[in-house]
């Protein structure tokens, strides 16, 4: 049996996103600022909510000064005052210490408390959305390898199930984008799907290895190492499923550019079975390659 490893920092591979700049759209999709917030990570919506929720709050503060003495408050000519009277009329907090004292700080507080409802009700829908949002935490291996298994060329990815629950009658597919002319001189890229040995799992709980086999009805049949790396601009894996936990949908993927491809290694073993009957995962050797021994060379 393999000796077990330490316990070594883990470090997953998560290049989930196409790896593709797009010129001329990008002011676009800022209209859709929902979309954007919700696929941005955490850090980036909050730290838009408070840019915004500061904005308002500072511009509801210059146009109260605007109308001179109108805040009942320690130093109603201070600026300060004027963003604390804000913050309390838009969050509706209301100390009392605070209050308009003419017709024009209370049409601006009228005002300000519609928006601070309006922005509330924004603010909590879209955090819940977010923190809602049925999501999968699968961790794929950082190389594609091809490797002489059952007597013929593979191509072999490993994948593992971070949150330790199942996802229910996983599906897996993968594809690759290569680059072709047509007869009539036109260059064009396409997907072409890579069948696999296994495209489904009734459960994933664990890891699973992914194969596709380099057989007579491969895309890659009969084509050098040098052929593939120039075909293949990227693989793209996908896995989709039945969370258990949220009862809903998930996906997981992930782009792999050529130069993942390792020829003539294999990983190294992450499952230890025990004596007690208990098997041990060593999610950190999740990305761990070994040569092949010559003889089993493709």
């Amino acid at each position: 049996m393999p000796q077990k490893p330490a316990n070594p920092p883990r470090s997953p591979s998560r290049n989930t996103d196409m790896p593709v700049v797009v010129h001329g759209n990008g002011w676009r999709r800022w209209f859709d600022v929902y979309h954007e917030l919700l696929r941005r990570p955490w850090s980036f919506t909050l730290t838009v909510l408070f840019i915004g929720w500061l904005f308002l709050n500072i511009i509801f503060a210059a146009l109260y000064q605007t109308g001179g003495d109108c805040i009942s408050a320690e130093d109603p000519e201070s600026f300060f005052q004027a963003f604390t009277f804000s913050v309390q009329t838009i969050s509706s907090i209301g100390y009392g210490a605070m209050h308009p004292t003419t017709n024009w700080a209370r049409l601006l507080a009228n005002i300000e408390a519609f928006v601070g409802m309006v922005m509330m009700a924004m603010g909590t829908g879209l955090m819940f959305a977010k923190f809602s949002r049925p999501t999968a935490k699968v961790d794929f291996s950082k190389h594609v390898l091809i490797q002489q298994r059952y007597g013929g060329p593979h191509l072999v990815m490993r994948v593992a199930n971070r949150r330790g629950n199942r996802i229910v009658g996983a599906k897996i597919h993968l594809a690759m984008l290569v680059e072709e002319r047509t007869e009539e001189g036109h260059t064009l890229r396409k997907l072409v799907d890579l069948p696999l040995v296994r495209d489904h799992s009734p459960t994933f709980a664990i890891t699973l290895t992914i194969m596709h086999s380099v057989d007579a009805d491969s895309p890659l049949a009969g084509q050098s190492e040098a052929a593939i790396r120039d075909r293949i601009i990227s693989l793209v894996l996908t896995i989709q499923g039945l969370d258990e936990t949220f009862s809903q949908t998930v996906h997981a993927q992930q782009y792999y550019p050529s130069d993942a491809l390792v020829w003539n290694h294999r990983f190294t073993d992450m499952v230890f079975p025990r004596a007690d009957g208990v098997t041990e995962i060593y999610h950190q050797k999740l990305h761990d390659i070994e040569p092949m021994p010559e003889a089993n060379h493709v």
